[in-house]
């Protein structure tokens, strides 16, 4: 995700700047040179030419089409403009080369359709100067200028907040943590091979590692599949633990959070975040092995590691009953082809022609226990909800249900749920 404040409509329209001969990538305390930026769109000019801005504060968001989470901080950002004015700058640059000017309009376009949000903050597409001026491996990636387009800071979006901002507005020094992903990750090699990540010796057949957060390295995970499926090899990079445990027992913990039960001894290991303390990574390289036996051999390193293991067990919990009432027939599909838009950004949630076992599963994400349906209705529903249902509390979702044909109680019942526990080895 990128974040960008700053110079929009308080920059000069580009009359003819030469760009530097040499681009020099800049971190926190140097100054931005004068240099010209071209596609520039939702602003009164095509090109601008940075200089002193009159904002206080500029933000400037790396983003592209593709990344869910940079998409996923526009109504945040938006809202940041709203809440300081001409105090605050906001400019996304997008680097990606398919990032056409075509594809990005019809991009804002449908999410406007969708989510009702329109997208009026400028914008730069296939920029090749300010990625230079600011190298990163992930997005978002997010640069803060003052006044004097000086860099105070290079962070991830997480940082971008109100807060913050207040803060340097009011006159105070930001210590925010630099976002400093430059260092190559060649995801063809194995992790620490030849300086890849770090340095390690190369010459193994077999090998797993487990390490802590490795900066620079960004989040990923992949492996490498043979022609007949095998897996030669994976890799795990700053994930948390308790991701990583996922990873290893699919069928243990498929469950929401609601059905996790972390019992382990250091169940702070398990804090499901993005700080550093919770990152782990995990590299494997083995000969050619079954998927299943790529997750023992994951299970194994994990327990002689971190002296837990995951199993599935039957417990009495509490639980949310889906019974039918005299309503019902209110929600009886009126036929037409299956259909489902439960997205909260939608502006119209609805499920059509499908089975009470949709709504369970719809409404075991909205409330605060697992949802079990015993309406006993072999038909499928229709039903259309509020839009701002993922909002309510559990009262306003069962008296909406209530009228629409379901009534909701709390009943205790035996389900299955995942276990993370202290290994007895």
């Amino acid at each position: 995700m990128k974040l960008i404040i700053g110079i929009l409509a308080m920059l000069l329209p580009v009359l003819s700047t030469a760009q530097p001969a040499t681009i020099k990538p800049l971190t926190v305390g140097d100054k931005v040179p004068g240099i010209t930026i071209e596609s520039v769109f939702n602003y009164p000019s095509s090109s601008i030419q940075l200089s002193r801005p009159k904002s206080q504060l500029t933000v400037i968001d790396f983003w592209a089409t593709w990344c869910g989470s940079c998409v996923g901080t526009f109504s945040k950002m938006h809202a940041l403009k709203k809440e300081f004015g001409d105090s605050l700058q906001i400019f996304f640059i997008d680097a990606d080369k398919k990032d056409t000017p075509k594809k990005v309009s019809a991009f804002f376009e449908s999410r406007k359709k969708r989510t009702a949000e329109s997208f009026t903050l400028p914008y730069v597409l296939q920029d090749s100067v300010m990625e230079k001026l600011f190298p990163h491996q992930t997005i978002p990636h997010c640069v803060w200028l003052d006044s004097a387009l000086r860099v105070i800071a290079i962070t991830g979006h997480e940082q971008v907040t109100g807060g913050n901002i207040k803060k340097y507005l009011s006159g105070s020094i930001l210590h925010l943590p630099v976002k400093n992903d430059v260092k190559l990750f060649n995801r063809e090699k194995p992790l620490l091979v030849d300086e890849n990540g770090g340095e390690a010796p190369g010459d193994f057949i077999y090998r797993s590692v487990i390490t802590g957060y490795k900066d620079g390295l960004g989040m990923s995970l992949g492996k490498f599949q043979n022609s007949d499926y095998t897996i030669s090899a994976m890799y795990i990079i700053n994930y948390p633990l308790y991701h990583i445990f996922q990873m290893a027992y699919p069928d243990v913990l498929q469950y929401d959070a609601k059905r996790i039960f972390i019992e382990a001894k250091d169940s702070l290991l398990f804090v499901n975040d993005s700080t550093k303390q919770h990152l782990f990574c995990y590299e494997i390289t083995t000969p050619p092995v079954s998927q299943q036996k790529i997750n023992e051999y994951l299970q194994s390193d994990l327990e002689r590691t971190f002296h837990a293991v995951a199993r599935k067990e039957m417990r009495d919990i509490d639980c949310y009953i889906l019974t039918a009432n005299n309503n019902i027939s209110k929600c009886i599909t009126k036929g037409g082809a299956a259909s489902i838009d439960i997205n909260e950004k939608s502006l119209r949630k609805y499920i059509n022609n499908t089975s009470p076992k949709v709504l369970a599963e719809m409404l075991d994400n909205l409330l605060d226990k697992p949802v079990i349906d015993e309406s006993g209705f072999t038909g499928n529903i229709d039903m259309v909800f509020p839009g701002s249902i993922y909002h309510y509390t559990p009262a306003q979702v069962i008296s909406f249900l209530a009228a629409k044909g379901f009534t909701v109680s709390v009943a205790s019942r035996k389900i299955a749920v995942g276990v993370i526990a202290e290994s007895n080895n």
